[in-house]
């Protein structure tokens, strides 16, 4: 294959990736914010659904990141440090996604998943895990920070500071922002993926 064609098409598979990954964590926030405002059974198990296909989207999102990424890193000879950094940056979030939020899904899935009418106190706990908020607050954080890389691409050493920098950003938010994941809500409705109120 013609150079140029395939660093046009391993470039064109990462960024499919890229958004790829956006979209994946669209829909596991929104999932998430749901499973913590449902108050029964019924309400929560829509969102589980919501998030099953990620198991599947989210490594192929990752998949092509990094695949095509390694080829594209192989093709600079200088000024690409941060690209590796980039790529240590996607695979922290497989990582966090696979050792944080798929062990914990693992627990929490099937007790909200068995879960009918009002939910006992312990599936109240489950659907304000706090791990699944400070994964999702550290993913989401690693990356934007990937996307200011890919922007100003920035030296190795510079781009690693900067990855530190937004995954103490992302604790932080998920201490404060997404923090409220551990405690129950006291609320009287719910709002189902459709949108309207449970």
């Amino acid at each position: 294959m013609d150079p140029t064609v395939a660093y046009d098409l391993a470039l064109f598979l990462h960024v499919v990736g890229v958004v790829g990954l956006f979209a994946v964590l669209t829909v596991e926030g929104v999932a998430l914010r749901g499973i913590r405002a449902s108050l029964t059974g019924e309400q929560v198990r829509p969102w589980l659904v919501l998030l099953r296909p990620l198991r599947i989207v989210g490594p192929g999102a990752l998949l092509l990141i990094l695949v095509p990424g390694l080829y594209l890193a192989a093709t600079i000879e200088t000024g690409g440090g941060w690209i590796a950094a980039g790529l240590i940056g996607f695979l922290a979030i497989g990582l966090l996604g696979g050792a944080i939020t798929g062990r914990r899904m693992a627990v929490v899935g099937p007790t909200l998943g068995l879960a009918q009418g009002s939910l006992d106190s312990q599936a109240i706990r489950a659907s304000h895990d706090s791990a699944l908020a400070i994964s999702y607050a550290l993913r989401l954080a690693l990356a934007l920070g990937v996307v200011w890389l890919m922007t100003l691409k920035p030296d190795f050493v510079p781009s690693l500071v900067v990855l530190g920098a937004v995954a103490v950003l992302g604790l932080v938010a998920a201490r404060t922002r997404f923090a409220a994941l551990a405690e129950p809500e006291v609320a009287g409705r719910s709002v189902g993926p459709s949108g309207g109120a449970q």
